[in-house]
């Protein structure tokens, strides 16, 4: 039995030697550690009068302007709302004639690729209008509006005075698990 298992011993070096037969060699592995992305969303306003910027959606679906005065409506007609994202082009949009924003009332503008979002509730939108003190404005020419990992946000009046802005941003950070 010693001499079986000697022959065996030599018997594979020799393979080993002249190339046949398998190799194993171990190769340490070197640790794999697991990525985890975490991040921030930022959002600052600004308004110099009544009418402010509430929200921009993050997905581009959507801009709420609200008219924060307890007394005066206030018709924003020919108001241009302007968007600068990272790289990508500006926005520019021009409120049509005749678009009013209640006292204490929130329009959201939304962009055509997001129409079905007002249109698909029907009836339904005109209620949560009236619960939620919203009124929704479809732009006809703007697919969506800005969206990137920093977005600007501003809004003029007609004579081209800023009378608010927004400005929102990610900050997105690799860390370990």
């Amino acid at each position: 039995e010693v001499n079986l298992e000697a022959e065996i011993i030599i018997y594979r070096y020799l393979l080993d030697a002249y190339g046949f037969g398998e190799k194993i060699t171990v190769v340490p592995q070197k640790k794999i550690v697991a990525k985890e992305m975490t991040g921030k969303f930022i959002a600052k306003g600004r308004k110099k009068r009544s009418i402010g910027i509430k929200e921009c959606a993050a997905n581009g679906r959507y801009i709420s302007l609200v008219n924060y005065s307890s007394s005066t409506d206030v018709d924003i007609s020919r108001w241009v709302i302007k968007q600068k994202m990272d790289s990508a082009s500006d926005i520019r949009y021009t409120m049509p004639k005749g678009i009013r924003i209640e006292q204490g009332k929130e329009l959201r503008i939304y962009s055509n690729r997001s129409a079905g979002d007002v249109s698909s509730h029907g009836s339904a939108i005109s209620a949560l209008v009236q619960q939620q003190q919203q009124q929704p404005l479809v732009t006809d020419d703007l697919p969506s509006w800005g969206i990137g990992d920093t977005v600007e946000t501003f809004l003029y009046n007609q004579n081209g005075e800023e009378e608010a802005s927004y400005l929102q941003s990610i900050e997105l950070k690799k860390g370990n698990m």
